[in-house]
């Protein structure tokens, strides 16, 4: 008896499609997303080397996504 074929996933898994380190100006960006940058929309993160903190109001806190499509849920 054959198992039945493998069901779709509810989710898909953000990859990290693209990394940038520039040395000379201390920052790496990670663009992570469901695709390539070229095919979807991707997240763009920037990491700046040597800032311990930031002040109200020039920074994110949080970021929140969610799909309106029920595959998702």
């Amino acid at each position: 008896m054959q198992s039945p074929p493998p069901l779709p996933p509810r989710c898909s898994v953000l990859q990290l499609s693209g990394l940038n380190i520039f040395t000379l100006v201390q920052y790496t960006i990670a663009m992570l997303g469901y695709a390539d940058e070229d095919k979807t929309t991707v997240l763009e993160l920037t990491y700046n080397y040597g800032v311990t903190e930031y002040s109200k109001g020039n920074a994110y806190a949080q970021v929140f996504m969610k799909s309106l499509s029920e595959a998702f849920f």
